[in-house]
């Protein structure tokens, strides 16, 4: 009988997999968010999106294709004391996986 071992980080991989946000449960940019096209002289590989939320969250949603490579991220932020970061939050898929 032969045992396979592998190494604890290759284990939690599944784990990993199963955190990522789906693009379904991901923010969505009310009707006032400021749109930004993102695109090349190739053509229009996605969008993105700021706002400011109503608890005073700076919040951000990027959708992009490129060359098959899918990103679908949301993020939220909190200013604290002097405009510096208090809090920040990422999620969503990338190319490399999940983007938390």
């Amino acid at each position: 009988m032969r045992r396979l071992l592998l190494p604890a980080a290759l284990l939690s991989v599944s784990g990993v997999l199963l955190a990522q946000t789906p693009k379904d449960q991901l923010a969505k940019p009310p009707a006032d968010a400021h749109h930004y096209v993102i695109e090349s002289t190739g053509g229009k590989h996605g969008d993105s999106w700021m706002w400011v939320s109503a608890d005073g969250a700076h919040m951000g949603r990027e959708s992009m294709n490129l060359r098959g490579q899918v990103w679908e991220i949301d993020s939220s932020g909190k200013p604290g004391v002097a405009g510096s970061p208090q809090s920040l939050t990422i999620r969503g898929v990338t190319p490399n996986g999940d983007a938390a």
